[in-house]
């Protein structure tokens, strides 16, 4: 089970006068979690102590809560659930197809002709004729009336399928002709679907501990991020701390690549269970509501608080959601690009659109070029 990660902190405070320490506290605690003010019910800054845990098939955490005189003003404690992801891996099955096919008759000289004829005869006939004429080895195979060669190298994948794919090789027909047949193939992976790893050969994903949440408040012009993971004002308006848990769905999903460029998929992974979003978990393990789409970040913005998310159709897009501390008030603002097109001109002035001549186009993507527009 993972601890929680955070930073290390000393928990000292001390007073002076004259410069003379005149008073120090220490708090005994593993580590310490910040609970923004903007986030507190009283508005104050608190530290989160880690005092204890208990790790089994869950793991249990103990808490206390420190206020700016790190006095201890409530403790509680959190039960994570673990929950791993596995996927399982298979290929299809490969199969063989025959690309090309050709037959030349064999034939004899007719003395009496001057010329060369079919070759006419028996089964058995046929087989002794091939042991003495035909250009490589052949044994016979009496169900099709064929002479296969003996050496594997004269069949396509011979490791694999044995003499089902011959390169060449000698057959008898009922009209008592022999013809000697070529034929070439392909390997494609269109056959069946065949488990490669079993369930539990790879872990996905391990998730046992709440997620980290990052504030930037850009009111107060406060760019550097302040991670935490403890509210009590951020999802509803009651003295209890909540945090985010990932949420898991047991159903499989089904992710198939193709892997050689052959616009056939031929790998395949079963992915059982995924996450989908967040529980929002109150300090007593009761699950508030949860939250369906990836949390980035939090800001404040025009003295509102927003949840960022990444758009799920465009990778180049934002989603801002407000929130008021009522599940009910998280809805979607706007999508908006993280990085607008912007054009400018080639001395470097911004533009409000595309000019006749050269123009400099920072994309989407960040990327910069020279474009000519007539």
């Amino acid at each position: 089970m993972k601890k929680f990660y955070c930073f290390a902190i000393l928990l000292a405070l001390s007073l002076g006068a004259n410069a003379q320490f005149v008073a120090k506290k220490t708090l005994l605690t593993e580590s310490g979690l910040v609970v923004p003010k903007v986030f507190s019910y009283d508005g104050n800054t608190h530290i989160i102590g880690l005092t204890g845990e208990d790790e089994d098939i869950d793991s249990k955490y103990w808490l206390e809560v420190y206020n700016g005189d790190f006095d201890a003003v409530h403790s509680f404690s959190i039960t994570i659930p673990e929950y791993k992801t596995s996927y399982e891996l298979q290929t299809r099955k490969m199969e063989v197809k025959r690309t090309q096919f050709r037959d030349e008759i064999i034939t004899v000289y007719n003395e009496q002709s001057g010329t060369n004829q079919p070759w006419t005869g028996t089964w058995e006939e046929a087989k002794r004729w091939a042991a003495d004429n035909a250009p490589f080895e052949v044994e016979p195979e009496e169900s099709s009336r064929r002479l296969l060669p003996v050496d594997g190298n004269y069949y396509f994948n011979y490791y694999s399928y044995g003499k089902a794919c011959p390169y060449r090789y000698i057959m008898w027909t009922s009209e008592r002709r022999l013809y000697l047949v070529s034929a070439d193939y392909e390997e494609t992976p269109t056959g069946e679907w065949q488990t490669t790893g079993g369930l539990g050969g790879y872990t996905d994903g391990e998730y046992d501990e709440p997620k980290y949440l990052s504030f930037v408040d850009l009111d107060d012009n406060s760019y550097p991020s302040t991670e935490f993971i403890f509210s009590q004002t951020l999802f509803n308006s009651d003295e209890k701390y909540e945090y985010l848990y990932p949420a898991f769905e047991e159903e499989d999903e089904i992710v198939e690549e193709d892997t050689n460029g052959d616009g056939i998929n031929d790998l395949r992974r079963i992915i059982h269970g995924k996450q989908k979003g967040y529980n929002v978990v109150s300090e007593d393990g009761s699950i508030l509501y949860k939250i369906d789409f990836e949390i980035e970040n939090i800001i404040r913005f025009g003295g509102r608080i927003y949840l960022v998310s990444p758009d799920e159709e465009d990778d180049d897009m934002v989603t801002f959601w407000s929130i008021d501390g009522d599940p009910d008030a998280v809805t979607q603002v706007k999508s908006v690009s993280t990085f607008p097109k912007q054009i400018f001109s080639i001395d470097g002035r911004k533009l409000p659109e595309t000019r006749r001549g050269i123009n400099i186009v920072r994309d989407t993507d960040g990327s910069v070029k020279k474009r000519l527009f007539k």
